[in-house]
């Protein structure tokens, strides 16, 4: 099944492609009408030749596709064993806000240890995203090293500097790599809240290679007071540059396209409601979607390969033509 990444592109080639055939026809028909009028003398052998049109035209719908960014995805059978997965927890300074209890990092831990709980066999780790990514734990299978980590992380980890949640994305799926994982998944545990890359190429990238991502939205998309840690370590108001205070909100839309480009799922935890996975399949295998995109080839090379040679054909016709003329 081909899959593409710019779909909008694809679309816009080929309506393109279609005019440039609509022009074309009428052309040849004019041409067609004036050779039997005055003799085919009177008409450029290259205006008499309507393969080059078609070529020209094909070459174009080829480049369409090749900007659309093509990839061929194979079905894999869903996995029964043990696979690895990487947590990745929003440290940012927006995670402080109160409007779930008892706090945004606290309300995410808390999901963050009930998807845990579910996981039984599979090797976790975790990665704090803030500015820079940190690795707090590489995938283990050993539950109490894994707890033990995850305990330090708390509202101190927390930094006033803008998140980089592509970053972290990234540097979960090298950890997955890095230890030669057949099949992996991310589970990003954010409020969606983001000052860096878009986080939706990271994730299409990230299930090219196998590795789904899933997303959990800690948050209300009501706006609510933003406070930070002072140096002795109280609570105080962040305010902008102009010294009003920040208002945080959640960004679920944020979280949910990044799920959804990652072939994952999207649950959410505010402070009406509470919808986390309920089993492990959900996880690992839910969706239908585990290792579907292992071993995607990426067409684009081949047609673009495909429009040079159309292109080239059609510049032999017309060296052809030219001497035809001599």
């Amino acid at each position: 099944m081909i899959q593409f990444e710019r779909p909008v592109l694809l679309f816009l080639g080929l309506c393109l492609a279609v005019a440039l055939s609509v022009l074309w026809g009428r052309a040849c028909r004019i041409v067609a009408g004036v050779a039997a009028a005055y003799g085919p003398a009177q008409v450029s052998a290259s205006r008499q030749n309507p393969l080059r049109g078609t070529l020209r035209i094909a070459a174009l719908v080829a480049i369409a596709f090749a900007s659309a960014g093509p990839a061929w995805e194979r079905a894999a059978p869903a996995l029964s064993e043990g696979v690895h997965l990487v947590f990745v927890l929003d440290v940012s300074g927006s995670m402080l806000a109160r409007d779930v209890e008892p706090s945004r990092l606290g309300a995410a831990k808390a999901a963050l240890e009930s998807v845990r709980a579910l996981l039984d066999g599979d090797e976790v780790g975790l990665v704090a995203a803030a500015s820079t990514p940190t690795v707090v734990c590489p995938p283990t299978p050993d539950a109490d090293a894994f707890r033990l980590l995850f305990d330090q992380v708390d509202e101190r980890w927390t930094t006033a500097t803008g998140t980089r949640l592509a970053s972290a994305l990234e540097e979960a799926g090298r950890l997955l790599e890095r230890v030669g994982a057949a099949a992996g998944a991310i589970v990003l545990v954010s409020d969606g809240e983001d000052h860096g890359p878009p986080l939706s190429p990271v994730a299409r990238a990230l299930r090219r290679r196998g590795i789904l991502t899933h997303c959990i939205c800690v948050g209300g998309t009501d706006g609510v007071p933003l406070y930070m840690r002072d140096f002795r370590g109280e609570l105080v108001p962040k305010l902008d540059a102009e010294g009003r205070q920040v208002i945080t909100r959640a960004r679920p839309e944020v979280v949910r396209r990044c799920a959804r480009d990652g072939s994952g799922r999207c649950w959410s935890v505010s402070q009406s409601s509470r919808h986390l996975p309920a089993s492990r399949t959900e996880i690992v295998e839910g969706a239908q979607v585990l290792r579907r995109q292992i071993g995607a080839l990426d067409l684009l090379p081949h047609f673009c390969i495909l429009a040079v040679l159309l292109l080239a054909c059609d510049v032999v016709l017309g060296f052809r033509a030219a001497r035809l003329r001599g």
